[in-house]
Formats: C-alpha cells, structure tokens, sequence
C-alpha cells in the first residue's frame, strides 16, 4: 500500500516516511523530521548539560 504525501518535500518525506512506517508501525509524517532534529540537535544539548553542571559544581565547591 502506497502512501499519498503531498507537497514539496513529497518527492523525500514520502519515501522516508514510508520506511519509517514500515520499520516502526503507528508513527506519522512527523516522526522522521524530529528524529532529524533530535539528532542536529544532540550535540547542543550535551554540551550546555555538561557546562551547566560543571559551573554549579563549581559553584557549590566555593
């Protein structure tokens, strides 16, 4: 069964999402562009954990 995805992104998003569904069953259109944005943005993350829990230790040794 073919999925109908519409738009400018159809000629990517279609194919991907439909391995997606196909992989994991019941996630949408949506799933495969936040799976790319939570990996952009992973690294960011780390780093303002790492630096925001260095600085309060830090901190609390003073």
């Amino acid at each position: 069964m073919q999925e109908l995805v519409e738009g400018a992104g159809a000629v990517v998003w279609g194919p991907l999402t439909m391995a997606f569904d196909a992989a994991v069953p019941g996630l949408g259109k949506l799933a495969v562009p936040n799976l790319i944005a939570i990996l952009l943005l992973s690294p960011l993350v780390v780093r303002l954990s790492r630096d925001y829990f260095l600085r309060r230790t830090a901190e609390a040794a003073l």
